[in-house]
């Protein structure tokens, strides 16, 4: 079985930089509020084309095994979180003449950010975020990879904010990001870097309507082959909460982006988001609209892309929760001719059971790309069947 095993101290060691960083919280005081909740899932999984090809599709079964843990420490002044999972899965095959065995992995799923505040106004604090996975989509919303290649990406960010009373604030961030390949199953896939400054000024029009101004510039390089590029983005936000339930953005602004390979052609477009949330007690629905350009990338394959998304969950009779989703994504690549469509939609139904501390959930997908491209379209169905467990020690004392 592949495994990212050692790979995954990373954000544990950045954890620890940064509580020592922030020291509100190293050690965790003993007055602060600590609040830890375990997970666990089983899950199988029925997929008729797992590595998404336009023939010779392949059926495979997945059995999927995943213990985790949140923990949250917090003062009035700190905070400190740690949440990770740990991802086993087992694949075996409809056909016995293809292998799927060999792709069998542990992946890792991690996060913890410290923060304190330092004075009165001044919030410093660092985030990270680790992760082991088959998903090419992890690495980027926008991606297009139906390629089942291992990989890890770790992405550090330290920031700090400065609160301006009740008229806003300033938050300046610098990211730094890389993603590396350990199981790489086809030549020619490069790791990258990433370094990104991050300025968001802030300004608090009343208490539910706000104002952001977001600044981007950010350099990718790659190991060898790929061009390294230069962006710059800045976007205008506004932010409204209409009331207790609901509450929406829209932005606009645009971005700008510098190949070092000259026979790239520099692109520049404008770029925007729209999103709506409504929250209640039994339903969520989540609804988002974005177009930008695709950030990671192989072989210098870049496009412009709109993509919709949306979710919708409902809780019946106490123990009954329904969820329904999905999303629509058009592509224009910039350098070949080439135009992608994909869109997926999903369902499921769970029952809770015991306290809700169980859920059992039944869920389909489907999902289809038609491509300009010979070769490149191809239809998934995906059958999941999972049982979760969480506990919530404040939640059943």
């Amino acid at each position: 079985m592949s495994t990212g095993g050692t790979r995954c101290v990373l954000p544990l060691m950045v954890a620890l930089c940064g509580l020592l960083l922030v020291g509100g919280l190293s050690p965790i005081p003993a007055w602060a509020e600590v609040k830890v909740v375990p997970v666990v899932l089983v899950e199988g999984e029925y997929s008729d084309n797992y590595f998404r090809a336009e023939n010779n599709e392949t059926t495979v079964y997945t059995l999927h095994v995943s213990p985790g843990v949140t923990i949250d420490a917090y003062t009035e002044e700190s905070r400190f979180t740690l949440s990770y999972k740990l991802h086993a899965y087992w694949y075996s095959e409809w056909d016995e003449d293809v292998d799927v065995e060999e792709y069998d992995y542990l992946g890792h799923e991690a996060f913890v950010e410290a923060y304190t505040l330092v004075g009165s106004r001044v919030t410093v604090g660092v985030a990270d975020q680790f992760f082991v996975t088959r998903e090419a989509a992890s690495a980027d919303i926008y991606s297009l990879d139906v390629g089942r290649d291992l990989y890890w990406m770790n992405q550090v960010r330290p920031y700090a904010k400065y609160d301006i009373a009740e008229k806003g604030q300033i938050q300046v961030a610098y990211q730094h990001e890389m993603l590396d390949y350990i199981d790489n199953k086809r030549p020619g896939n490069e790791g990258s870097v990433e370094a990104r400054g991050i300025v968001t000024l802030t300004y608090n029009m009343t208490d539910t309507r706000h104002l952001d101004f977001d600044a981007q510039a950010w350099r990718r390089w790659f190991e060898d082959t790929y061009s390294r590029y230069d962006s710059y983005q800045a976007m205008l936000i506004y932010r409204h909460e209409f009331n207790e339930y609901m509450r929406g953005d829209i932005g606009g602004g645009y971005h700008w982006r510098d190949w070092q390979d000259e026979a790239l052609d520099d692109w520049d477009s404008w770029i925007g988001r729209v999103s709506f949330t409504f929250a209640g007690e039994d339903t969520l629905l989540n609804l988002e609209l974005t177009r930008n350009i695709n950030d990671f990338s192989q072989e210098n394959t870049y496009y412009t892309s709109y993509r919709f998304t949306a979710f919708a969950e409902r809780k019946f009779y106490e123990n009954i929760r329904a969820r329904l989703g999905g999303y629509y994504q058009f592509s224009d690549f910039i350098d070949i001719d080439r135009e992608d469509y994909v869109w997926n939609a999903f369902g499921s139904i769970g029952v809770l059971f015991l306290g809700e501390m169980f859920e059992a959930t039944l869920k389909y997908s489907y999902t289809q790309r038609d491509s300009d491209v010979d070769g490149a379209d191809y239809e998934e169905h995906q059958l999941f069947l999972s049982i979760q467990f969480v506990y919530d020690w404040e939640k059943y004392q």
